[in-house]
């Protein structure tokens, strides 16, 4: 997290990730300087037709969190602006998959 926290700095104003409100991937996000900002409440429950479960524990809310990325460079444009936000929506789906594994793998849920 803190790789693309670099590379990008500059390049937005707020870096932001959803997830589900779980004990596995909240603390890791908190621990990189990521705060709540926004509870969507029954997300997972009321998109899905099914239910999904990190580490065992069923997903029922969204949790957006936050960190302030500082100036945005002027030269930016805003197709490279949405591009970038199309690239970090996806690369932001594996990471956070990759955080979730990983946290589970090894038991920090608990």
């Amino acid at each position: 997290m803190e790789f693309l926290t670099e590379i990008y700095r500059g390049q937005y104003t707020v870096l932001q990730v959803d997830t589900g409100d779980s004990p596995a991937t909240i603390p890791f996000y908190e621990s990189c300087s990521f705060r709540r900002h926004q509870l969507v409440k029954n997300f997972f429950t009321g998109h899905y037709d099914h239910p999904l479960y990190e580490c065992g524990v069923r997903l029922v809310d969204m949790v957006y969190l936050q960190k302030s990325g500082g100036k945005v460079s002027k030269q930016k444009t805003a197709a490279s602006h949405f591009s970038w936000l199309a690239a970090a929506s996806v690369l932001s789906w594996y990471v956070m998959e990759a955080v979730s594994r990983l946290l589970c793998a090894c038991g920090a849920h608990r």
